[in-house]
């Protein structure tokens, strides 16, 4: 049975469940703080199924949210760079990324599964990914990492960029989702 909390006045901000308790990110101050390291990575890569490791090693290497990568099409993609119209980014401003290193191997591999019938660079079988909870949680579960969620390759692109010394300019930018992939130093997916 689900509980609010004592002292929750909304009970949608904070709510247990089975005697766990569960807190929903407020609209302000909701930034997550985790991170990949590489060892963690690679291992929930090779946990997943094939559908998802592109998706994966896509977000690890671009810091792009779920929606936007779940929703990136074909016709998104012009010669050497990706044009992320507004209508899909969160922030809505559109950005352009450009096709280098990682980047165009996954591309190249997913071209190699391209569906014609199918828009969506990043598929199942010609079909839209749309949820993947339980591939995510059976993966993390026996890569014996319980706390780890997509969104920490958001936060692994940042913290990367702080490592091979970014300038402040630059981190910001980049936790904006703009992709700064010619600086990090990241492992391949394959």
């Amino acid at each position: 049975m689900f509980d609010r909390p004592k002292g929750s006045k909304n009970y949608w901000s904070a709510f247990s469940y089975q005697g766990q308790e569960y807190r929903k990110f407020s609209e302000k101050n909701n930034a997550r703080q985790g991170f990949f390291e590489q060892e963690e990575f690679e291992m929930m890569v090779s946990l997943l199924p094939p559908y998802l490791k592109d998706v994966t090693c896509f977000a690890y290497h671009t810091g792009w949210r779920k929606t936007e990568i779940l929703t990136l099409e074909w016709r998104n993609i012009h010669g050497d760079v990706i044009r992320l119209g507004p209508e899909i980014a969160k922030n809505k401003d559109g950005r352009v990324l450009v096709i280098v290193g990682e980047l165009a191997n996954i591309l190249a591999r997913r071209q190699a599964e391209r569906v014609e019938s199918c828009p969506y660079v990043f598929h199942r079988e010609g079909m839209r990914i749309k949820h993947y909870n339980r591939a995510w949680h059976t993966a993390r579960q026996k890569a014996g990492l319980p706390g780890k969620f997509f969104h920490d390759a958001l936060g692994t692109v940042v913290r990367n960029m702080d490592r091979a010394g970014g300038a402040p300019s630059d981190r910001e930018t980049d936790s904006r989702r703009q992709d700064r992939c010619g600086v990090q130093s990241l492992p391949d997916c394959e």
